[in-house]
């Protein structure tokens, strides 16, 4: 008997796609982001997509750019942690070193980038 498949999504990636969702909001490019906080276009992209955890002074500094508070993109992607648990997907946080274990499955950004943009449509 096989197990059932558990969507899994890191917090990081969940953070990287609330700064996604607030920066398109603004209409700014990656570059442009990286070049106001001073890092590289690849490193934007890393934190978007929750490769690479992301700093407080980073955090504050997108935050910034992005005309709002690194608090309110925090609170942005703590909705869209129980958003995701509520439709029962796992929510890993920290560095994982381990594989996934068994029946868990990566959700890609697309699906997270959804969940961001509920949780911003519920703030309203």
């Amino acid at each position: 008997m096989s197990t059932p498949l558990q969507p899994t999504a890191s917090y990081a990636a969940i953070v990287g796609a609330t700064i996604v969702a607030f920066r398109e909001r603004r209409g700014l490019q990656q570059g442009s982001l990286a070049q106001a906080i001073g890092v590289s276009q690849s490193t934007v992209s890393r934190i978007e997509r929750g490769a690479i955890s992301i700093s407080i002074e980073q955090l504050a500094a997108i935050a910034g750019e992005l005309g709002t508070t690194p608090g309110e993109l925090v609170v942005t992607a703590d909705r869209s942690v129980e958003q995701a648990r509520q439709r029962g997907m796992r929510v890993v946080y920290g560095r994982r070193t381990t594989a996934l274990t068994e029946g868990e499955v990566v959700v890609g950004a697309a699906a997270v980038l959804l969940l961001v943009a509920a949780a911003l449509a519920g703030r309203k």
